[in-house]
């Protein structure tokens, strides 16, 4: 077994206080200030554009942000410097790794025209998540590898000029992800599964909640046989072999929801989705809902054998 424990440099951009409290009046790119435009104000010109009001101040009304939003920014953590190419957050937490490796081997000599022989190996190296985000919105997965090989033979002596081998192998491959975080029902979040952090990606910040259990397996059997005849300087060898792949992939997968909001940029109008629930069908600081569509809650499981 070998441990060791190390951790790699994470940064990313995190909000600051004053944009989870909805004020803006700080925010800059290129020098200038981003403007936030209240939706509700939204008037179509006479030559078929849209226009709106920027938010006063570029403060968005504490009423006007979503109890859901309210919580989930609870769990984006707070700013800890300035760093290259504007980031704002670094941490190195440590990181477990471990390597497990065995190796059994049985030999039993029935007599002396008959030896049998077995072993069995076992590779198996992981990584624990690395806590970057230290509460349940944790965006990092554990992981790893699990290899195993076993064989079983048998020598049989006929006479000195006839030997019989029959060997049996299996090797198998397990690869699996572990999702970090945990339950956060405390979001608020109607009709969707809260066992795990939901994944949340907004551009350019730190994303929240990591991906989702899943794994694979590549499994394999032979079967061989050999009789070997000795005729002077020669040998005769006669056999056969017999294999099996088999491929399994499993992800069990999240409940997903998908709005897409009529929106407005640069005087067109556009679409946009992959949102959360509890914008669905109301007015937001993102536009007014159209329509709205969830995934069923369940699993992918393929299986692929081959003789």
């Amino acid at each position: 077994m070998t441990l060791a424990s190390n951790g790699n440099l994470y940064q990313q951009l995190v909000p600051t206080a004053q944009q989870k409290a909805g004020d803006f009046s700080q925010t800059f790119a290129g020098g200038r200030q981003v403007p936030i435009y209240d939706p509700a104000t939204t008037i179509r010109n006479a030559d078929g554009t849209f226009s709106r009001t920027q938010f006063p101040g570029n403060v968005i009304p504490a009423a006007r942000l979503d109890s859901v939003a309210r919580e989930i920014l609870k769990f984006y953590p707070e700013p800890n410097g300035s760093f290259a190419n504007g980031l704002n957050f670094s941490v190195q937490p440590p990181q477990l790794r471990q390597t497990w490796q065995s190796l059994v081997r049985i030999d039993q000599n029935f007599s002396e025209a008959d030896k049998a022989l077995f072993r069995f190996g076992r590779y198996n190296p992981n990584i624990e998540q690395q806590n970057r985000i230290p509460n349940a919105a944790n965006n990092d997965t554990a992981g790893g590898f699990r290899d195993s090989q076993a064989v079983l033979s048998e020598t049989h002596v006929f006479s000195p000029r006839l030997v019989n081998d029959v060997r049996m192998g299996f090797v198998q491959e397990v690869n699996y992800t572990i999702p970090g975080g945990g339950p956060v029902p405390e979001l608020g979040l109607k009709g969707v599964p809260l066992t795990s952090f939901p994944t949340l990606n907004v551009a350019q910040m730190i994303p929240l909640g990591s991906s989702p259990f899943n794994s694979d397996r590549d499994r394999s059997w032979v079967i061989s046989e050999a009789l070997n005849l000795q005729c002077g300087r020669h040998t005769l060898k006669m056999g056969g072999d017999y294999r099996r792949q088999m491929y399994n992939f499993y992800n069990p997968g999240k409940k997903w929801i998908r709005i897409i909001f009529r929106c407005w940029k640069d005087g067109k109008l556009y679409d946009e989705g992959l949102y959360l629930e509890s914008l669905r069908r109301r007015r937001s600081l993102l536009g007014v809902a159209l329509t709205a569509a969830t995934g069923v809650a369940g699993f992918q499981k393929l299986s692929q054998n081959n003789a």
